[in-house]
């Protein structure tokens, strides 16, 4: 014997399918096809809030700097430096204890030759940026931090002359942040040099 309520729930079923299957036959509006023709053609066309690049933004003397977040470990308090003995090199400060392990310390002013703001005498900051990549890992002063900032890597521009006085161009290009023309440093030739000029 058939519930009734079962009969009357399977025509309901019926009927709702059969509703869907008009709905979805139905006749695309006009442009409809056309409009997604052309999303599928140009792949690179994307929502305008999709930031393609994050880098934490710092300070060194009057240049606002940029370097991808993968690498940085830590926003750090300033500590103290710790010569090593017969190693010159100016740009290297010397060692750092940091998290209960001695990180090598650079003087980042000097080695992207970013001339230090009078009355400074190429002192420290408050704040350090650890940053690591693979086993390589740096430890250098900043003059101020201001934290991670997103950015469309195709809307990065040439950079400019002041920043580019070092032998090397250490940096990939420049995007604006507040009114700021922000240099971007290629992570991959920053930490390659490191090792090459100081180790």
């Amino acid at each position: 014997m058939v519930n009734p309520s079962d009969e009357s729930q399977e025509k309901h079923r019926q009927k709702g399918a059969a509703s869907a299957n008009k709905l979805l036959e139905r006749p695309p509006e006009e442009g409809y096809i056309e409009e997604w023709t052309e999303l599928l053609r140009n792949p690179k066309i994307k929502d305008k809030t999709f930031a393609e690049e994050s880098g934490v933004i710092f300070r060194l003397a009057q240049e606002w700097l940029a370097l991808p977040t993968l690498v940085l470990v830590e926003v750090a308090n300033q500590r103290p430096f710790h010569k090593i003995p017969h190693l010159n090199y100016p740009a290297f400060l010397g060692t750092v204890n940091f998290r209960g392990q001695l990180w090598m310390a650079v003087d980042m002013h000097r080695f992207l030759d970013i001339k230090a703001e009078s009355g400074e005498g190429g002192k420290p900051g408050g704040r350090m940026l650890a940053i690591e990549q693979g086993n390589n890992r740096w430890i250098f002063p900043v003059d101020e931090v201001y934290g991670v900032h997103h950015f469309d890597r195709q809307s990065l521009d040439n950079v400019p002359v002041t920043v580019t006085k070092s032998k090397v161009n250490y940096f990939q290009g420049v995007f604006n942040w507040d009114n700021k023309n922000v240099a971007y440093l290629d992570a991959n030739l920053l930490f390659h040099s490191l090792e090459r000029s100081i180790l």
